[in-house]
């Protein structure tokens, strides 16, 4: 009788360790599916008290450079370009 007792204790431990390390390996994967989101643009879930609040970036605006009189200014970025060239440099539209 007594080994009854030790075979149910042992089989609840390995039970419940197999649930615990169920639960990290569904943490791991939650945490990476995430990071998978937001790498491919899409946002990762917020809570709403972080919805509600509006985010500011804090890179710093880029300003374009200030072009020179001989250059072809694009339209779309405002970068200088050669006047020889017939696509931006930076971002490839037609001038």
């Amino acid at each position: 009788m007594n080994s009854n007792i030790v075979i149910i204790i042992i089989s609840v431990l390995v039970v419940g360790g197999v649930f615990v390390v169920a639960l990290v390996f569904l943490g791991i994967f939650l945490n990476w599916k995430n990071k998978q989101k937001s790498q491919m643009g899409a946002k990762p879930s917020i809570s709403t008290s972080q919805a509600d609040t509006p985010q500011e970036s804090s890179a710093p605006k880029e300003t374009p450079p200030t072009p020179k009189i001989d250059q072809k200014i694009c339209a779309s970025c405002g970068h200088g370009n050669p006047q020889t060239h017939n696509f931006c440099e930076r971002c490839g539209q037609k001038l």
